[in-house]
């Protein structure tokens, strides 16, 4: 697939991203480019709350979704006499809130740095390939046209409120697809990790099921015509297994590793582990990190 490319060095990595930004980027310094990194390359972009997980007692798949709106208002609940200067009815930053602590939301983390989705792609899962998505998001191309009729018959509309507001009251009604925003950076991790998040409509599968082969992004070939160019915004790079530990120690030498990405005593104390260890790899709890992103 001409959409996925399988890097063969640290520079090669850096050279896509370069190509891609000369090809489809508005912005000179890429602004309009975002990235998630993932430590398998069968993960797919898809929010925790839209995850099938399996219940190995009852034996059967489940799906969280069902239970969203409850999910949040519990998360109110318990959370309201430890961020008490949020408003109760303000659902898109309680949203945020759980999103960060672990709660499943309709929210799924971004970064605006492609050292970072590199970092996550690499630290966990040594044995399996890792990825990094690319979305290419401007104003120019099909990927802010998705929602572009909705729009125009609702000039006004306030996009983050209304999804929420279709979410909490079952309503149709609303955005059908992903809509990507930079929010607020309430907590130092977020801000060191240049975090964006793509809200989830009324669409719930995976966002690569929601796009066309003729959305994905073709790389180091430029599309013949202008209006096929347009209509690309998507790409992933494969990472190899067997490159992710010389990547984390390329990362560490540009200070990107667990203390500047997520700031705190444990994270130091981590990043000490993995240095004097002689197994730094069966170190890593995968969920103590990965889930947080």
């Amino acid at each position: 697939m001409k959409s996925e490319f399988k890097v063969s060095d640290f520079q090669d990595y850096i050279g896509i991203i370069d190509s891609i930004k000369e090809v489809y980027s508005m912005s000179l310094d890429g602004r309009d480019m975002i990235y998630r990194g993932m430590c398998s390359k069968h993960f797919k972009l898809i929010p925790s709350i839209y995850r099938n997980s399996f219940d190995k007692d009852l034996k059967i798949e489940c799906n969280t979704y069902n239970d969203e709106v409850e999910i949040l208002y519990c998360f109110i609940k318990e959370a309201s006499n430890l961020i008490d200067r949020l408003n109760r009815e303000d659902y898109i930053s309680w949203m945020e809130y759980a999103q960060h602590f672990g709660a499943p939301t309709r929210l799924l983390d971004f970064t605006m740095n492609p050292l970072v989705a590199l970092y996550f792609a690499c630290i966990s899962d040594m044995k399996n390939d890792g990825s990094v998505s690319v979305i290419i998001n401007n104003n120019y191309n099909d990927f802010c046209n998705f929602n572009s009729k909705y729009l125009l018959e609702n000039p006004n509309v306030n996009v983050k409120q209304d999804i929420i507001n279709g979410a909490l009251k079952k309503s149709k009604n609303y955005f059908e697809y992903p809509y990507n925003y930079i929010p607020y950076y309430f907590d130092k991790r977020m801000a060191a990790q240049s975090s964006c998040f793509m809200l989830w409509g009324s669409i719930h599968c995976s966002f690569e099921e929601m796009i066309k082969e003729e959305n994905r992004l073709i790389l180091y070939e430029k599309p013949n015509q202008e209006e096929n160019k347009r209509q690309r915004f998507l790409g992933k790079i494969i990472i190899p297994s067997y490159l992710k530990r010389e990547f984390i120690r390329k990362l560490d030498l540009f200070g990107i590793n667990e203390k500047t990405l997520f700031p705190g005593l444990d994270s130091i104390g981590k990043y000490i582990a993995r240095h004097y260890m002689n197994h730094p790899d069966e170190f890593w709890n995968e969920l103590d990190l990965i889930d947080k992103y």
